[in-house]
């Protein structure tokens, strides 16, 4: 086997290993105790130096993210994630996951560590969509600029769709060109197809891209995308267009524009079946995004 792929093959075994220690213990020692176990479980294959693994993973785990902190107001939510863990198939989050730590400027083990464990918490305390019953949950997550806020709204959509929510609303500003800058995100890291071709990834016309030009396995789930880079919202997107949203999941990426929302509203209630307190959709839980807060929303100008 060449060098390159012992080095690499030492290195994956070693990241593993480094990732199960808790943070306090990631120090050069352990590091160098990992490098050492590492390349003595390839020795068959060839020689190692564990001098250099233990370099390369002290300089993959220099990046310390914080911990997310959260104050979480518990009232009526019955906790989930830790139960249901083993029983969801987190096939969308994995894909994002490879593609992070992949191409020109991929991350850094101890940053995609980070991003999992914050995207858990904000998952943790939304509701399991297999909750019955009607239920309701409003959340805020702040961030610095350029801190990674998209990718953090990215792997909760991922783990999200994967959990069981169908239908992920993305709310941009009244700007088309942030609204095709969302959608072309999404389409690369959760997606997997260009929207500007076709809104579903299995159709014959698909071009692959992002999570979905990895050749991993395409999730069991479907998802297709109610908009795409080039249109939004229209009242007249899925006419001739069979589509459920029990069977499938479904992506909207929208700008805040009454008409565009007036029109995504109609769509919504064509599927709401009438209860004595009115008109509700049932057995189809949404996460809704509003990724510019700070422009017309709730209770603003």
């Amino acid at each position: 086997m060449k060098q390159p792929d012992l080095v690499e093959m030492a290195l994956t075994l070693a990241r593993q290993m480094v990732l199960d220690l808790a943070r306090p213990d990631r120090t050069p020692e352990r590091f160098r105790e990992i490098a050492q176990q590492s390349t003595e479980m390839l020795a068959a294959a060839g020689s190692v130096s564990a001098e250099d693994v233990a370099r390369r993973l002290e300089e993959e785990f220099d990046t310390w993210v914080p911990p997310a902190i959260a104050v979480h107001d518990a009232n009526g939510h019955i906790p989930w994630l830790d139960r249901r863990r083993e029983e969801i198939n987190f096939a969308y989050w994995e894909r994002y996951k490879t593609l992070l730590s992949r191409g020109d400027n991929p991350w850094k083990p101890s940053a995609i560590e980070a991003l999992d464990e914050a995207t858990d918490q904000i998952l943790g305390f939304m509701e399991d969509p297999q909750r019955q019953g009607g239920w309701r949950v409003q959340g805020l997550v702040y961030g610095q600029v350029q801190s990674g806020k998209t990718a953090s709204y990215t792997g909760v959509i991922c783990k999200a769709v994967d959990a069981g929510y169908q239908l992920v609303i993305v709310l941009t500003s009244q700007h088309e060109s942030l609204r095709h800058q969302t959608q072309e995100r999404l389409d690369r890291e959760f997606l997997g197809f260009n929207t500007k071709f076709t809104r579903v990834q299995s159709a014959n016309n698909s071009k692959y891209i992002g999570v979905g030009d990895l050749g991993l396995k395409r999730p069991d789930v479907i998802c297709q995308a109610a908009t795409t880079r080039d249109n939004d919202f229209t009242s007249a997107m899925f006419q001739g267009t069979a589509i459920d949203l029990h069977d499938v999941r479904v992506l909207v990426v929208s700008k805040k524009n009454k008409k565009i929302l007036d029109n995504l509203y109609d769509w919504l209630a064509t599927f709401a079946e009438q209860h004595p307190d009115g008109p509700k959709i049932t057995n189809a839980p949404l996460l809704l995004i509003d990724d510019e807060a700070d422009y017309a929303s709730v209770d603003t100008r």
